[in-house]
C-alpha cells in the first residue's frame, strides 16, 4: 500500500469505529468475523500506526463487512462499500481449487440489536453452519 498521512491513517480509524458501532459489535466480535486482533483494531481505530500488511487490511474490511478495496478507498478520500446483509461465502484467490476455503460473513440487521450477544453468536453459529454445508455439498456434487 502506498505511503499515506496522519490524515489518512485518522479518516480510516474513525471510519473503522463508525462502522464497528453501526454493526454493533465490539472489536472482539469484528475479530471472531475475520478481522484483524483487537490490538490492531485499538491501533488501527487510534491512528497509532502507519503501516500494515495487505493482508490486515483485507481483515478489517472481511471483519466490517466492506467490499475488497473498502480501505484503499478510504485512504484515498473515498469511501467504503458495504457488502449487503446476510451470508457471505468469499474464497481466497488460489488457482488451486483444493486450496479453496470458505470464509463466511454474517451479518444481522439492525432489529437484531435488542438480542444478547449470546443470541446473536447463536444466530451466527447456526447461519455459518448452514453456509457451510451448502458450500460443501456444492463442491462435492461438481
Amino acid at each position: 500500500m502506498a505511503a499515506q498521512t496522519d490524515a489518512n491513517w485518522h479518516r480510516l480509524g474513525a471510519a473503522i469505529a463508525r462502522r464497528r458501532t453501526a454493526l454493533g459489535m465490539s472489536q472482539a466480535q469484528v475479530n471472531a468475523a475475520g478481522g484483524p486482533s483487537i490490538a490492531t483494531q485499538r491501533l488501527l481505530e487510534n491512528a497509532l500506526a502507519d503501516t500494515y500488511r495487505d493482508a490486515t487490511l483485507r481483515q478489517v474490511e472481511q471483519g466490517l463487512r466492506w467490499r475488497p478495496g473498502s480501505v484503499a478507498a478510504i485512504l484515498a478520500g473515498g469511501d467504503p462499500q458495504e457488502l449487503p446483509d446476510g451470508p457471505v461465502i468469499q474464497t481466497s484467490d488460489s488457482s488451486d481449487e483444493s486450496d479453496v476455503q470458505p470464509v463466511i460473513v454474517v451479518g444481522l440487521p439492525d432489529s437484531a440489536r435488542d438480542l444478547s450477544p449470546t443470541e446473536r453468536d447463536e444466530i451466527t453459529a447456526a447461519a455459518t453452519a448452514a453456509a457451510l454445508r451448502v458450500w460443501r455439498e456444492i463442491r462435492s456434487s461438481r
